[in-house]
């Protein structure tokens, strides 16, 4: 069972053990990379949005602690499916959490499908690790960004 006091509760380490997502998309639109220059944590996302503007398919590669793979693996689980500003939602979600004094009453309403980056509440006393858990998200902003403007069509 995850607490509050365990940096690396249960739900995070079966994440980053997962490796959900790792890899590449043969057919991304969308690439982007973000890193920590803290620690030195990168994350590069790629994806593919449906026809309807919503993430197809995500995956990622990332070079870095536990923490950012656990976060990687989380959003691949969550992405698919769900509207392309939905991973700014959760950008902005998981940032106030992060950087919340208490555990802010249900940080991810209406981002149900984003519920397991709670797990990362912990973190909140740890401020050096706050953008292990975020670099994978802000990756993921650029890929869909560059996803959205590749799927414009050009007048």
């Amino acid at each position: 069972m995850d607490t509050e006091d365990q940096l690396y509760g249960e739900t995070v380490k079966a994440l980053a053990a997962s490796a959900f997502g790792a890899g590449r998309l043969a057919d991304a639109q969308g690439r982007g990379r973000a890193a920590s220059p803290l620690c030195g944590d990168r994350a590069d996302i790629e994806v593919r949005l449906a026809a309807d503007g919503t993430i197809a398919a995500l995956a990622h590669q990332v070079r870095g602690c536990l923490v950012c793979r656990a976060a990687a693996a989380a959003l691949a689980q969550a992405a698919p499916g769900q509207a392309a500003e939905s991973v700014a939602a959760a950008h902005r979600a998981l940032a106030a959490l992060l950087t919340a004094s208490v555990t802010p009453p249900e940080p991810f309403a209406g981002l149900p499908a984003f519920a397991a980056f709670q797990a990362f509440a912990p973190l909140r006393r740890h401020r050096a690790r706050h953008e292990c858990a975020l670099v994978p998200l802000r990756a993921a902003e650029a890929a869909v960004a560059q996803a959205q403007a590749e799927s414009r069509p050009v007048a």
